[in-house]
């Protein structure tokens, strides 16, 4: 490797048991800015966002308790995870050290984070506890790092490790970028089951399923389309899925109707989405029938990533299944939030119920998704264009029609006329 690429950097770790595959450095040193994401994506919807922002700690303080957030998975080819805290040697010393005292060996960890990354529990692990000064940068920009709460990767060839959180393409990463800077409250799943741009098969789809509804989540997004149906697991799990009422939403193919299908979204698993440009007109020639709504998928903002080659925006229904991922994840974030009751003195107070896996072989809803499916489609119904398919994310909450351009928009007004929020 050194002698055929002297001039150009390489990230390498040896192990024990294997190698972990190797990245080609792109020395960009700038982290990504998802409230600058979302601002060019959408402007007025941004807007909307930063007030928001404000308005859910005063809206869960005065109410005791705070809303569930909502869950997303994202399956794809695994993320890049670059934490904003400088380096600080007496944190990582402490780090090291995990709840039982015991220092873990062979790990590495992302700087500033309390946790440790090992490499013999590559597969899965869960994100360690952020402090609020971790979840944003220097300049106050808030971090993708602060929305994930888990990540399990469905990758392992025999001799090499593909960690969920060292994707060696940006497609993930950028496809994580677009649904936090639609939905900035939302925590995120991450399935790797690709290496790189290719290789996602059938069989790792349907693990990641699986592996998501015991997460527990309320959104799956699966911004790919399978040519190959597989067996019949990947089927089961969709299916499944749709049983607890948990909402995929998965893209069409780019090859217009020279590929009549692809799955998962010959199911109908919950939204299939294709791309369109800003007028709404389809980018591949698709039968109306084989998706449920298009999104501007046309030129999308989604920003570098460091360190990996990458583009500064994106085209193609991948793009566009992430914002209505995302944009699903604040529907039903805002719905909570707006009927969020003040909790009495000595009650309960929390997430829910944890996760179980007696709830997931159990039939019938998940108790928190009944109905969560129809409640998006009818705000998303809202957000269509003179009848046709084509979703304006400008159009959230009437925003377009209530305000005008260049206005500031006021989070908790929003709430109170398309949300019902009382007070």
């Amino acid at each position: 490797m050194k002698k055929r690429y002297r001039d150009r950097h390489t990230c390498n770790f040896k192990l024990d048991f294997g190698t972990v595959d190797s990245v080609f450095w792109n020395p960009t040193h700038t982290l990504v800015d998802l409230d600058e994401i979302a601002h060019r994506i959408t402007p007025r919807l941004a807007k909307f966002l930063k007030s928001l922002r404000d308005f859910v700690p005063l809206r869960e303080k005065n109410a005791g308790q705070e809303i569930r957030r909502t869950r997303v998975a994202i399956i794809d080819n695994g993320i890049l995870s670059i934490t904003p805290r400088s380096y600080d040697k007496a944190a990582d010393m402490r780090a090291r050290q995990n709840k039982d005292g015991v220092e873990d060996n062979a790990s590495i960890r992302s700087p500033g984070v309390k946790g440790v990354f090992n490499f013999s529990n590559a597969k899965e692990k869960s994100t360690p506890a952020l402090d609020d000064d971790q979840k944003y940068d220097a300049t106050g920009r808030k971090s993708l790092w602060s929305s994930i709460k888990a990540g399990r990767s469905f990758v392992d060839d025999g001799s090499k490790v593909y960690p969920w959180l060292f994707a060696s393409d940006p497609h993930g990463t950028q496809m994580a970028n677009l649904i936090c800077a639609m939905d900035p409250f939302c925590e995120l799943y991450v399935a790797r089951v690709a290496e790189g741009k290719y290789g996602i098969t059938p069989d790792r789809a349907a693990r990641a399923i699986e592996w998501a509804l015991e997460k527990e989540v309320d959104i799956i997004s699966m911004s790919i389309a399978l040519l190959d149906r597989g067996k019949d697991d990947l089927e089961h799990w969709v299916s499944k899925a749709k049983e607890k009422g948990v909402i995929i939403v998965c893209s069409t193919h780019d090859e217009g109707t020279r590929l009549p299908t692809s799955y998962p979204a010959y199911w109908k698993p919950g939204l299939v989405i294709s791309a369109c440009d800003e007028y709404g007109r389809l980018l591949r020639d698709i039968d109306e029938q084989q998706y449920d709504y298009r999104i501007q998928g046309q030129n999308v903002a989604a920003d570098v990533i460091p360190f990996v080659e990458s583009s500064d925006s994106l085209t193609g229904s991948s793009v566009s299944t992430a914002l209505a991922a995302g944009l699903s994840s604040l529907i039903l974030t805002c719905y909570k939030l707006a009927r969020l009751q003040r909790k009495e003195p000595g009650a309960e107070c929390g997430q829910g119920m944890p996760p179980s896996r007696g709830m997931l072989d159990s039939p019938g809803k998940f108790p928190y998704a009944e109905g969560q499916l129809n409640l998006v489609k009818d705000y998303l119904a809202k957000m269509v264009v003179n009848n046709t398919k084509h979703i304006m994310l400008e159009k959230f909450g009437n925003i377009d029609s209530t305000t005008k351009e260049g206005d500031e928009i006021d989070s908790r007004k929003v709430l109170q006329d398309s949300f019902g929020m009382q007070s």
